[in-house]
């Protein structure tokens, strides 16, 4: 910074401050390093070369760009603080490079870009790719039996029933292209959707196939449904209700995880393959930590790692209970509500969980809140919007 004072005929004095940024500075000195550019010097005082000039400050330019000599440390900062300073949002590899190219120039510009921005970590966990859907096309396989797979979808807008009822659920099954139309409501949650399944379609086939097939005997055999029934996954209960009433269940090594938050990142650490299993999928060498994960997964949930030295992955800990679940802590009631049933009223809260957004805040029940976070139900929390 150079500073020029000067003693007006007013007797004021006028301070004149001049700010040279030191990055430019440093390109320069490092412009006599490169022998390429020097080269390039001499033919610019010899008026050979028109496309390159000396600016009044001794710096190399080309085209009113500033020459940026072939030095592997400047260049990568150049790149980072474009990409990755307070000032940029993560640009892409084209936007980047349009945005630079109109201050600096140097050999293989372009190429360096785009290599550059698809080795930055916090893009290849979050960003996503505008490529067609990784794996190879694979034929829609036949259902073997009846009602292995459905298709299903929901009629809604429709008058309101004597029952309160005022959308259709149909669901189809893909082998016998036979069709079930449920009667329900728009505002059924999940659950309430699984038991009807449950009693509607899975309960009356298995029903059907026992009548059918020991057909005056039919009664001798009936235990054999409630047995196959209580032993198979309940996807409201999440487990066997044999699982929910002994302790016990066929799927006692199987675990189901995720993430959630709409913000969390797309993809998680990188993973070495170890083998190819058949055209679109892949086995991993998963840390001991996810031991209980299977580890063969397919093309569409993995994405290219690119390295880079500057990467550090810190694995992030799960921890998972005997029960082959994981805690979240709650940390704020959001809202409370009484739905009204027939016979009761029930209590809701809405949480707000930890690491999660207020738009992953759940309704739960405020008997069970207040027996595990009784501290959430303070007076100096709802003080001011209950007074």
């Amino acid at each position: 910074m150079n500073t020029q004072m000067a003693l007006l005929e007013d007797g004021s004095i006028l301070a004149e401050l001049r700010a040279k940024p030191l990055f430019l500075q440093e390109i320069c000195e490092a412009q006599k390093e490169d022998g390429n550019l020097q080269a390039k010097r001499i033919l610019c005082e010899s008026n050979v070369e028109l496309d390159f000039r000396v600016n009044p400050e001794g710096c190399l330019m080309f085209r009113d760009r500033v020459c940026v000599p072939r030095n592997d440390e400047l260049i990568r900062k150049i790149l980072h603080e474009a990409h990755s300073g307070c000032l940029t949002v993560h640009p892409g590899s084209t936007k980047m490079y349009n945005d630079l190219r109109k201050w600096y120039w140097w050999p293989s510009m372009k190429k360096d870009f785009f290599e550059f921005v698809p080795r930055c970590l916090i893009c290849q966990q979050v960003k996503v790719e505008h490529q067609v859907p990784s794996g190879l096309l694979q034929p829609i396989m036949i259902p073997e039996w009846k009602w292995d797979c459905i298709t299903m979808d929901f009629g809604t807008g429709l008058a309101l029933t004597l029952k309160k009822k005022d959308t259709v659920w149909i669901v189809v099954d893909r082998l016998t292209k036979s069709a079930h139309f449920i009667p329900v409501r728009v505002d059924y949650s999940l659950d309430k959707l699984v038991n009807l399944y449950v009693s509607e379609i899975i309960l009356e086939d298995m029903l059907r196939c026992y009548v059918l097939k020991f057909q005056g005997n039919w009664e001798k055999y009936l235990s054999l449904v409630g047995f196959s029934y209580n032993n198979s996954f309940q996807s409201s209960l999440k487990m066997a209700p044999y699982e929910a009433l002994y302790g016990l269940s066929p799927w006692k090594k199987v675990l189901r995880f995720g993430r959630k938050g709409k913000l969390s990142s797309r993809f998680i650490e990188p993973y070495e393959v170890t083998e190819k299993i058949g055209p679109v999928a892949y086995r991993l060498a998963l840390p001991p930590r996810l031991e209980k994960i299977h580890d063969v997964f397919h093309v569409s949930m993995l994405h290219r790692y690119r390295s880079d030295p500057s990467h550090i992955i810190v694995p992030t800990e799960v921890e998972i209970r005997p029960d082959l679940t994981y805690g979240e802590v709650s940390i704020k009631i959001l809202a409370r509500e009484v739905k009204q049933l027939r016979n009761k009223s029930i209590a809701l809260e809405k949480v707000l969980w930890h690491k999660q957004g207020i738009g992953e805040a759940t309704w739960e029940p405020e008997e069970t809140m207040r027996n595990q976070n009784s501290n959430l139900f303070t007076d100096e929390i709802f003080g001011d919007e209950n007074p």
